[in-house]
């Protein structure tokens, strides 16, 4: 198979993952909490990076990990939403002793940005 054939394939599978995430977030699963995040996660986030706990102002809900969280701005502008890597409960504990090296809360690969 040539370099342009197997381009072609693996964008046609990054396609169908983006559409099923999208589905996933949009049409079967509502939102279970919500995070407001400060204007420098917004401008990662914006630039394809994940969203890591400590751009994290404050968070609402009770939800668990692999749950559906919308994002939003310190000024309450809707950014779009995504699947938390860890429970409202975990994350509470996580904001109130930020370890210097934390993992994403939301990955990249698992948010739409709207």
């Amino acid at each position: 198979m040539c370099f342009i054939h197997k381009h072609i394939l693996q964008e046609a599978k990054n396609l169908s993952t983006k559409l099923s995430l999208h589905s996933t977030l949009n049409k079967k699963h509502p939102p279970k909490g919500k995070v407001f995040i400060d204007f420098g996660a917004k401008d990662a986030i914006l630039k394809g990076k994940s969203l890591l706990p400590k751009g994290i102002k404050f968070f609402s809900g009770n939800f668990d990990k692999g749950d559906v969280i919308e994002i939003f701005d310190e000024t309450n502008h809707y950014i779009g939403k995504g699947i938390a890597k860890y429970s409202s409960e975990d994350l509470k504990n996580i904001l109130k002793d930020l370890p210097e090296k934390t993992k994403c809360f939301i990955h990249r690969n698992e948010m739409i940005i709207l």
